[in-house]
């Protein structure tokens, strides 16, 4: 895609009044290479309906604006070409020092390989950060920036959503007329006043609800058993022995006055013992 204009303008993709990605600066010329999962993020939109009542999904848009009074004037040009999709095989994650005096807008570069963000490698991805006062992040490229934005504390880890993980990687595969070749992304801080630290991203294995308390449910369970193996060994479901006939002391005291210490029980019932008589 290539475009340049008498003016500076900046335009957005928008699909059911959302914004998908946009400048966020004004631009009066430059040339942008979409291909591989950048291509595909765009399908995927593009088929995606916007409600349930729409019988023909809405297709992509692209709304241009500009700041200028006057008129502007310029060309939108589309072509087809083919590239040979490409595999991230390195990562550098940060850290990134965010060193500000006032408000600005610090640019990092950062990379994530392809087989860390993949749907099946079963990792998660994090944002920490270690700064001074709260800092809003943004991740873009060529001067295009996503909508999703993140607002860390001074020390926080933040999970990267598997929706915005896409996006980030799609970004991979966006270049422009300045560096062609370049399979980075940006990371945009945005400082408020003046900050200190670090931000950086980690790459951790993804955690359920179940596999972050399985331990405990484990404990739980085996100390449940033994608590009813515990309260069992005293209810024997065995007929009551009426006192005064052969072997109701010795099954009173090895069943109900020290059950710990008896051995192995008389139980005519169970077909164990021969002292006890059974009432019938």
């Amino acid at each position: 895609m290539a475009f340049y204009a008498d003016t500076v303008f900046g335009f957005e993709v928008t699909k059911c009044d959302s914004v998908l990605i946009a400048t966020w600066t004004e631009m009066q010329s430059r040339t942008m290479e979409f291909y591989g999962r950048y291509v595909d993020l765009l399908i995927e939109q593009s088929i995606k309906k916007c409600n349930d009542t729409e019988d023909t999904p809405r297709g992509l848009q692209l709304v241009l604006y500009s700041n200028r009074k006057r008129m502007s004037k310029g060309k939108f040009i589309f072509s087809l070409g083919i590239r040979q999709r490409t595999t991230i095989h390195d990562s550098f994650l940060g850290p990134f020092v965010v060193e500000s005096k006032s408000s600005v807008r610090l640019v990092f570069d950062a990379k994530i390989a392809d087989n860390l963000t993949d749907e099946s490698s079963g990792m998660s991805i994090f944002l920490v950060s270690e700064i001074s006062s709260p800092v809003k992040i943004s991740f873009g490229k060529c001067s295009m920036i996503l909508q999703e934005r993140l607002t860390p504390a001074k020390e926080d880890k933040i999970m990267l959503s598997p929706e915005l993980v896409k996006k980030i990687r799609s970004l991979h595969a966006l270049t422009c007329t300045e560096d062609p070749k370049n399979e980075n992304f940006e990371i945009h801080v945005t400082t408020t006043r003046p900050t200190t630290g670090k931000i950086f991203l980690k790459v951790e294995p993804t955690k359920n609800v179940f596999q972050r308390f399985s331990l405990l449910f484990i404990l739980l369970a085996v100390f449940s058993v033994l608590v009813l193996a515990m309260l069992c060994k005293n209810c024997r479901g065995e007929v009551p022995v009426r006192f005064g006939t052969p072997g109701a002391t010795r099954h009173y005291r090895e069943n109900y006055l020290f059950p710990s210490l008896a051995g192995p029980h008389d139980c005519e019932s169970c077909g164990i013992g021969r002292d006890a008589h059974i009432v019938d």
